[in-house]
């Protein structure tokens, strides 16, 4: 983790002072304001590279801790699963160096580095989601687990003849007014239950 924080803080700074003066960065396409900036191509393609061998190494580095684990096979594949949305947005970091090599030296960069910008959207996008699964672990085992409660309980054919629809016993017990007070006051107890 040090590492990558390390690398993302140096090529920061290395945008930031890669020119002289620095606001040389945002004023020489002019031609009028004096500056000497390094070169995009090769500091792109360094940062791409680094980018892509930290993605990886972060993939392929828990990996054997993971078949280790006591855990159950089910959860095994379950972090798997995390970690092939990440190994994604590595392909997607791949792709989008390989686009952006011919891209920067181009002479109609707002033509050309759309690609470019495109597949950088995915890719963060999917860092991102990446990032927020293990969040979603219990929701999604909850909702898992009710939906596999619903049980099959009654069949009707449509009324045109166009098949058959399966409906789920929802647990409408939930609606109903537990005391006789809640009930006398003009409450009305749901009609879903006769279904």
């Amino acid at each position: 983790m040090a590492i990558i924080i390390l690398s993302d803080v140096a090529f920061t700074f290395s945008i930031i002072f890669s020119c002289q003066p620095v606001e040389a960065k945002y004023t020489n396409w002019d031609l009028e304001h004096p500056g000497k900036c390094i070169k995009n191509k090769p500091h792109f393609i360094a940062m791409g590279v680094v980018n892509i061998i930290l993605d990886l190494a972060v993939f392929f580095l828990p990996i054997p801790k993971l078949l280790q684990t006591q855990l159950p096979t089910r959860k095994k594949i379950g972090i798997s699963m995390t970690f092939l949305v990440g190994l994604l947005v590595t392909i997607f970091s791949i792709v989008r160096l390989a686009m952006a090599v011919p891209a920067l030296s181009t002479d109609n960069p707002s033509y050309d580095l759309v690609q470019v910008v495109a597949w950088s959207q995915f890719e963060f996008n999917f860092a991102i989601i990446c990032a927020c699964m293990p969040n979603y672990a219990g929701p999604i085992q909850r909702a898992w687990k009710w939906f596999r409660g619903l049980e099959p309980s009654k069949s009707w054919s449509a009324s045109d003849g166009g098949g058959s629809v399966r409906h789920g016993a929802l647990p409408f017990e939930q609606f109903e007014l537990k005391d006789k007070e809640a009930r006398s006051k003009n409450h009305v107890e749901p009609v879903l239950r006769e279904l």
